[in-house]
C-alpha cells in the first residue's frame, strides 16, 4: 500500500494522539542544504526519526518526534559534543558516554562534499544505567527514505553512518538501549 511521504511523517503524531502519549512532532527540522539544530525539551526523549533524501539537493530533510519520559525518570547533564562526531565523506560511529542517551542533533551541510557533519546532545538519566544495547541494521538505502521508531522502553545511545560519494548520501543505523533503575540500599 502506497502512503504519501507527507502522510507517513504524520503517522507518529496521529498514533500519539489516539494512545494518549504526550509528544512533540517536528516535521522538517531543517531545509535542504541548511543547518539542523534539534533537541527534545527537558522531560522528553527522542522516539521517532525520519528523513527524506533529495537527489536535486544531495541532502536530507529530517523530522523528529519526542515523547514524554516516564514520570520516575529525571534527565540531567544534557550536553552537546564539543566536536563534530564525523568528517565529511567519512564513516561516523558515536556512542554517548556512560549511561546517557542521544536527545538531539546538530549538523550542517557543505555543497563541496555533498555531506553533513554532526554533533549530538547526550543526556544522563539519574538513577539508571544502560542495559541490553544493540544496533539496528542500516535503516535506509542510499537515496531512500529513513524511518525509525525507538522500541518501547529503549532510548538511542549510539549512531553509525556511512557516506557514499556515488550516491552523495548516507545510510544510518542507531543503537538502542534499555535503561535499568540502579539498585540502591535503603535503610528502614
Amino acid at each position: 500500500m502506497f502512503i504519501p511521504a507527507g502522510v507517513r511523517l504524520l503517522i507518529p503524531l496521529i498514533v500519539s494522539f489516539f494512545y494518549g502519549e504526550v509528544s512533540t512532532n517536528i516535521i522538517n527540522a531543517n531545509s535542504y542544504n541548511k543547518p539542523l539544530n534539534f533537541s527534545c525539551q527537558s522531560g522528553d526523549f527522542l522516539k521517532n526519526i525520519s528523513s527524506i533524501h533529495s537527489n536535486k539537493h544531495e541532502d536530507r530533510k529530517w523530522s523528529f518526534t519526542c515523547h514524554q519520559l516516564p514520570t520516575d525518570i529525571i534527565t540531567e547533564r544534557c550536553t552537546w559534543t564539543a566536536y563534530f562526531i564525523n568528517r565529511f565523506d567519512r564513516p561516523m560511529l558515536y556512542q554517548c558516554p556512560g549511561d546517557s542517551f542521544i536527545n538531539g542533533f546538530r549538523s550542517f551541510h557543505r555543497d563541496r562534499e555533498e555531506d553533513r557533519i554532526w554533533k549530538v546532545q547526550c543526556c544522563h538519566m539519574r538513577g539508571y544505567h544502560r542495559n541490553n544495547c544493540g544496533f539496528t541494521w542500516y535503516l535506509n538505502h542510499f537515496d531512500g527514505q529513513l524511518q525509525y521508531s525507538v522500541p518501547d522502553g529503549k532510548y538511542i545511545h549510539g549512531i553509525h553512518s556511512i557516506h557514499n560519494n556515488y550516491f552523495e548520501d548516507r545510510i544510518f543505523a542507531f543503537e538502542a538501549c534499555s535503561f535499568v533503575k540502579d539498585n540502591t540500599c535503603e535503610t528502614k
